[in-house]
Order: structure tokens, then sequence, then C-alpha cells
């Protein structure tokens, strides 16, 4: 029940962080139709639609880090998953929400460039997200390997038991049924001189 629920769990955190690297790409697809859009109403949509997509963004952040029981996913407790996670996050709050938000903004060259530096922020997070996919992934094959390992051992102590009770139930329990089942018998026929050894 623990290592099923371990697996949900990690396979949600991954299924998540996946979301929040699929949610940076599509803000970029929106803020680049921001800037080449001269319609002001569809620059109004798209800026509503990336302020909805920032705001998913977060929401999955807060649920990936502090547990969500509704999901079914735990609050990070590993120090190194929290580094990791906290690493990439910090990318975001610090460099690529403002510069999202900047670009919206402004209009012409300047946005360009911001667009530029967006872009390569936004290959350092990818690679923050990765190894923080990858770690969650190599923990995971160590639960799943210690798993196995439980596996193997508890199917031994099995064996083993039902071996051993086999042999008592043989000693302790046939034999004797027997023993005393042909005493009977020799009584029935009238050896009243048996002696049943038990």
């Amino acid at each position: 029940f623990i290592f099923t629920n371990q697996i949900s769990d990690n396979a949600l955190r991954i299924n998540l962080t996946g979301s929040l690297r699929s949610r940076s790409f599509e803000m970029t697809w929106i803020i680049n139709r921001i800037i080449k859009t001269k319609d002001p109403a569809l620059k109004e949509s798209l800026t509503d639609e990336l302020d909805y997509e920032i705001n998913m963004y977060e929401r999955i952040a807060d649920n990936i880090k502090n547990g969500n029981r509704e999901l079914g996913i735990r609050a990070l407790k590993n120090k190194d998953e929290i580094i990791m996670f906290d690493g990439f996050l910090d990318e975001w709050n610090k460099t690529l929400k403002p510069l999202l938000l900047e670009i919206t903004k402004l209009h012409g060259e300047r946005s360009g460039a911001l667009l530029d530096k967006y872009n390569v922020g936004l290959q350092n997070y990818a690679y923050g997200i990765n190894r923080f996919v990858g770690f969650l992934e190599a923990e995971h094959k160590t639960k799943l390997k210690d798993f196995n390992a439980f596996r193997f051992y508890t199917f031994g102590l099995f064996f083993i038991t039902t071996v051993f009770i086999i042999f008592y139930a043989r000693h302790g329990v046939i034999k004797p049924a027997n023993s005393l089942k042909n005493a009977v018998k020799e009584i029935a026929d009238g050896n009243f001189d048996i002696r049943v050894g038990i």
C-alpha cells in the first residue's frame, strides 16, 4: 500500500513537473504572438491567456512543493528535491516571470531583446527541470529496487515459514494421529497390549 502510494505520488510529481515545462514553452508561444500582433483586442486576449498560464504555473508549482491532498501528492521532504526544485523555481520567479510581464508592456525592438533574454533563461530553466525529473526518476527506481528486494525477502520468509509449518504439522500432528489411528485399529482387532508412542 505504501509503495503504491509512493509510486503514484512520484508519477504525479513527474507529470506535474513536465506540465511546468510545457506551460513555460506555451507562455513563450503566447508572448511571441503578443509581440507580433498589431490588434489591441487580440493583444489583450493573449495577455489574459498569459496571465492564466502564469497563475496555473504557480498553482502547479505550489502543488509540487507543498503537496495537495485532493491530487494525492505529498509535500517535498527530501532535501535534495527541495534544493533542485527551488533552484529552477527561483529562475522562474527572479528571471522568467518578470521578463514575461515586462514584455507584455513593451513594443518594438525592446520587447524582442527581452524575448531573447527570456529564451536564454528558459534554456537554463529547462535544464533545471530536467535535472529535477531525473532525480525523481532515480528516486523512483531506487524505491522500486527496494520494493523488489522486500518482495524477494518476504517470499523467502513465506517459503521458509511454509516449510517449517509443513514439517511441524507432519511430525507434530500427522504422525501422532496416524499412530493413534493404528492403535485404535489394533484395539478393534482385539490387541489390547498395544502401546501408543506419541
